[in-house]
């Protein structure tokens, strides 16, 4: 009897034994190491004023399909791939919609490049899709982190005072231009229907005398130019 309480005994304390094996052998789920992050995730975004089509590509996998989204949700979207790897960055062509997107992203703590143009129809299909132009921003941002710096031509973002000065000299430079062009339109009036219409003719003194000496019929044409 005293034998078998024995042997029980022994038993019992292997068994013991081996369940604590197993156990801390088994990870322990609070301690699980979380994959690690990838090292960068570019995007290539093709901006609109409705929205915009985004394009992403994690580490070295294939660029993923296009999303397209309203500029809130895009610049909501962005901001939540900060948790999703190391290092974040995007870029979209510089045009008619400036350098809003890029602020918004920039204020989010998200490098954000303004690119020059570039004519992505490699194979002359001539039909712009944005998905493309997206996927293709998207590759060659990655291979301007990669160090390429022949893949993007990147453009200087001017500070907000900086650009509304601009704003204001590019308007005047555009006034002037339209100021010419109405001037030679003029003149060619004139030309056409035999009468001289010389130098800034639209200018009040010189506009008072030339319309004493021309017919009606291009005074009428005249007055709207000047």
């Amino acid at each position: 009897m005293a034998k078998q309480t024995t042997q029980s005994t022994k038993t019992n304390k292997s068994s013991k034994t081996a369940k604590a094996t197993l156990s801390s052998a088994e990870p322990d789920a609070a301690t699980t190491v979380p994959a690690p992050l990838p090292e960068l995730i570019v995007m290539g975004i093709d901006v609109h004023l409705r929205q915009h089509v985004v394009c992403r590509k994690i580490d070295a996998a294939t660029v993923q399909p296009a999303q397209r989204m309203k500029p809130q949700e895009l610049v909501a979207w962005v901001v939540k791939q900060k948790s999703q790897a190391k290092r974040i960055v995007c870029c979209y062509e510089a045009g008619p919609f400036g350098y809003t997107l890029q602020r918004q992203l920039a204020a989010q703590g998200i490098t954000c490049h303004v690119v020059r143009p570039q004519d992505w129809d490699r194979h002359g299909e001539r039909v712009k899709t944005d998905s493309r132009d997206a996927r293709e921003l998207a590759e060659a941002l990655a291979r301007y982190e990669a160090g390429n710096k022949h893949a993007l031509a990147i453009v200087r973002v001017p500070e907000v005072e900086q650009e509304q000065r601009r704003l204001i000299t590019r308007q005047r430079e555009s006034f002037s231009r339209e100021v010419r062009r109405l001037g030679a339109m003029g003149r060619s009036h004139g030309m056409s229907q035999g009468h001289e219409v010389s130098g800034r003719w639209w200018r009040k003194g010189a506009w008072s005398a030339l319309s004493k000496r021309l017919p009606q019929h291009l005074r009428d044409l005249l007055e709207p130019l000047v």
